[in-house]
C-alpha cells in the first residue's frame, strides 16, 4: 500500500478514530505471570483477541489434565471411604480403588511426558512444570483423610 502515514493521517483528518473504546485511556493488562514483562502489552493484545502464545496454552493445557487426574483420584478416594463396609462390598471396593490407582499411575507417566515435552518448550526454567509422584499423591491422599478419619486405612 503506498504511503501508509497518508491514509493514517487522512483517516485521523476524518475523525474514524475518534470515540474509540478505551480513547485516551492506558490499555488495563491484567497480570501474566508466564509472560516477560516488556511482553505483557503483545500478550494482552493477543489473548483479548483470542490468540495465545503456544507454550502458554500447552502449559494450560497439561496444568488442566493434571487437576483432573488429581480430582478423578481423590473423587475415587472418597468413594471407597464413604461405601458401606461389608464382606461383600469391601472386596469390591478395594478392587475399584486399586483399579483408579492404577489407571492415575498411568496418568500420570503420561502427563509427565508431556511435562518433559513442554520443559523443552518453556522459554525460561521458571515456567517449568516439574514431575509428578503419582505414589507420593496417592500416599498423601491416603494419610490426609486417614488423620482427618483419626485412624489408619
Amino acid at each position: 500500500m503506498p504511503n501508509i502515514d497518508q491514509h493514517v493521517q487522512h483517516a485521523l483528518h476524518e475523525g474514524n478514530f475518534d470515540n474509540l473504546p478505551g480513547q485516551r485511556k492506558p490499555p488495563i493488562i491484567e497480570d501474566y505471570p508466564f509472560i516477560e514483562q516488556d511482553q505483557r502489552l503483545a500478550y494482552h493484545l493477543l489473548s483479548t483477541s483470542g490468540y495465545t502464545l503456544p507454550w502458554v496454552a500447552m502449559r494450560n493445557e497439561i496444568v488442566t489434565q493434571i487437576m483432573g487426574a488429581s480430582e478423578s483420584l481423590q473423587a475415587v478416594w472418597k468413594w471407597k471411604q464413604d461405601a458401606p463396609t461389608s464382606e461383600e462390598t469391601t472386596s469390591i471396593v478395594n478392587g475399584e480403588w486399586q483399579k483408579a490407582i492404577r489407571s492415575f499411575i498411568a496418568r500420570c507417566a503420561r502427563l509427565n511426558k508431556q511435562i518433559k515435552d513442554f520443559n523443552l518448550q518453556a522459554p525460561a526454567a521458571r515456567f517449568h512444570l516439574p514431575i509428578l509422584d503419582a505414589q507420593k499423591k496417592i500416599t498423601t491422599i491416603n494419610w490426609e483423610k486417614s488423620a482427618l478419619m483419626g485412624g489408619d486405612s
